[in-house]
């Protein structure tokens, strides 16, 4: 089977470092090195990774802290084998992670990446809960993830469970900080599916650690950043196949729009001057809405309950989810979410008013939105409110497949 290389980017996590260095020292694949990245850690670090006296371990120090960013690419930048996997210094492999990945990307010759399901565990080690991807397992079409991710859909890939070809990467270059430090690694993934498929591994073949010293990897520009490289997502479908449907490039073009908007509505709540101020914005969205929804009209109001002001008693006003008069959190899915405006429909519901603070709903219940937008017709869309009239129903597309 082919080499592999395991790097472990690493700085100040000895006690769960030695667990991660294990995993990868018992996996059943025979040509495996595992090379340490140090960021200049002040612990114990270096003598946890000398202690196994393992030739297939090889540790590397830098003097200096490079930031996180720099120290996972300069430990990409020496790999020499044929495939490479970064693993997180606090998540742990499991048995057959490396026989399985090496053996699905060598059944694929086109896949630059594969990666598998995943489980989540505490500072103690302990399963709180599996998560697995939606994606179909087997290889998976580079276009049809980027479709996906496109669409709305969370298909979270943990970098732990990632394994790839050492070409591909060369190919599309390595980690790249475009957007945000939150979850860069996610432009690499889209910048590998414009080029090469996927390959998904649908059994739990690593754990991944969830604890309190995890804030490197959380900022409050992390929303922003996401909706930004899913808008180069956009980009990269505007070149594959798919793209040559005039109907496929319109449905593209409304979700790079969409997809802009949401990330106006979260650089807002970043950058205070921005854009309007939030009573201004109100005040703006209510004379909008005045002037596209007659005075009286049932409204079914979409904004979390966070726009409470005494002008909307202008219109009935329904919060949704409705829970006996009041707004009662987002659905569960979109199954729940057609079937509570359904229901509200019956009871007189004219309008659904999908205001800027909920602008992710239409984002995120990928099923909930090809439901209005095949059903309902648009009266508004602004950056402050979409507005559907829910009294006619009209023949729509809906999504294509990608």
């Amino acid at each position: 089977m082919p080499a592999v290389t395991v790097v472990i980017p690493t700085r100040n996590r000895s006690g769960f470092l030695r667990a991660s260095l294990a995993s990868v020292l018992e996996q059943e694949h025979e040509d495996v090195t595992v090379e340490a990245h140090d960021n200049a850690s002040t612990d114990d670090t270096a003598e946890v990774v000398r202690s196994f006296a393992d030739p297939r371990v090889r540790y590397r120090r830098r003097p200096v802290d490079v930031g996180l960013y720099r120290n996972w690419n300069e430990a990409l930048s020496s790999v020499r084998t044929a495939y490479v996997s970064v693993l997180q210094d606090d998540d742990v492999l499991l048995p057959g992670f490396l026989r399985r990945s090496v053996r699905s990307l060598e059944a694929h010759r086109n896949a630059g990446m594969s990666f598998s399901d995943v489980a989540i565990i505490d500072e103690q080690g302990t399963r709180q809960e599996p998560q697995r991807n939606d994606l179909p397992g087997g290889l998976v079409d580079g276009s049809h993830y980027l479709h996906r991710i496109v669409a709305g859909e969370n298909l979270v890939i943990h970098v732990s469970s990632v394994l790839m070809r050492t070409d591909a990467l060369r190919a599309v270059g390595t980690f790249d900080v475009l957007h945000q430090t939150h979850a860069f690694e996610f432009n690499l993934y889209f910048r590998l599916a414009s080029r090469y498929d996927l390959v998904h591994v649908p059994d739990i073949l690593a754990e991944i650690r969830h604890h309190s010293n995890q804030g490197h990897r959380r900022t409050s520009g992390g929303a922003i950043g996401m909706t930004a490289d899913r808008t180069d997502a956009v980009g990269y479908l505007l070149t594959a196949d798919q793209a040559g449907d005039a109907a496929y490039r319109r449905w593209l073009s409304e979700r790079l729009l969409s997809i802009s908007k949401l990330r106006s509505s979260y650089t807002a709540e970043v950058v205070s001057d921005v854009t309007l101020a939030p009573s201004v914005r109100l005040d703006v969205a209510l004379e909008e809405l005045a002037r596209s929804v007659e005075s009286g009209a049932q409204l079914v109001l979409v904004d979390q309950g966070m726009l409470d002001d005494e002008r909307w008693s202008r219109w009935r006003v329904r919060p949704f989810l409705d829970h006996d008069g009041r707004y009662g959190g987002p659905p569960a899915d979109d199954d729940e979410a057609i079937a509570a405006l359904q229901a509200l429909r019956e009871e007189g519901a004219a309008y659904l008013v999908t205001a800027w603070p909920a602008f992710w709903w239409l984002d995120y219940y990928t099923g909930f939105r090809e439901f209005l937008h095949a059903r309902f017709p648009r009266v508004l869309d602004t950056s402050r409110l979409v507005i559907f009239d829910l009294r006619r129903e009209v023949a729509g597309a809906g999504v294509r497949d990608a």
